[in-house]
């Protein structure tokens, strides 16, 4: 019974994601190299139509890299283990935005 019922479950969420989800697309505008010590300005353009709620962009970053937010559109910022990632608890209105970091 367990089975039918998680089959269930997961049929009714791939069929909901087909139905209600968006497309959502985030290119990045970040430099091909960077010079050890330097500092440099990251932008991500979200691209999410009409999607709305809770979202979280995690970008993992190459060791020995820190990140610093700096524009973040009403998302909690954090960084550890090498991962910056913005919460969104609602995402923002409009169907297209930007965060940056350092």
């Amino acid at each position: 019974m367990i089975k039918i019922f998680t089959l269930l479950n997961l049929a009714g969420l791939f069929l909901f994601n087909m139905i209600a989800g968006g497309d959502v697309s985030i290119t990045q505008d970040l430099p091909t190299t960077m010079q050890p010590g330097s500092e440099v300005r990251v932008t991500a353009k979200v691209d999410k139509d009409d999607i709305s709620g809770f979202a979280k962009l995690q970008i993992d970053l190459p060791p020995g890299l820190t990140a610093t937010a700096i524009e973040t559109k009403g998302a909690s910022c954090t960084f550890a283990e090498g991962k910056a990632k913005f919460i969104w608890m609602a995402l923002p209105a409009q169907a297209s935005f930007s965060v940056s970091y350092t």
